[in-house]
């Protein structure tokens, strides 16, 4: 499952580099994150990735939730869609590490 992209912008004026930005640091969080659980990576390796959500994802998925500047549902629903795939990836690293563990 990959993100889905930004949505189009629905003024004539596009979207603000930082939220680009942060698109594209959460699309590579998600995808090396992905990619680690599709290729049964060791715990430790997960655990980075898990840890890599948690310190790095949420808080920007946190920043963009608030941003009402926008106020385009559009943009919201997409937050707050990506919010729901990093939870739901996160809880599958825990249980993969938790596998690989033994537990």
């Amino acid at each position: 499952m990959v993100l889905p992209p930004l949505p189009p912008s629905t003024s004539d004026v596009p979207w603000p580099a930082y939220v680009h930005k942060a698109y594209a640091n959460l699309k590579q969080i998600y995808t090396s994150a992905l990619n680690a659980l599709q290729k049964e990576a060791e715990g430790r390796r997960i655990m980075f990735h898990v840890e890599t959500i948690e310190r790095d994802a949420m808080p920007v998925l946190d920043a963009l939730h608030r941003t009402r500047e926008f106020g385009v549902q559009e943009f919201s629903d997409w937050v707050l869609d990506l919010e729901e795939r990093f939870d739901t990836l996160r809880l599958q690293a825990e249980n993969a590490k938790d596998i690989a563990a033994g537990r």
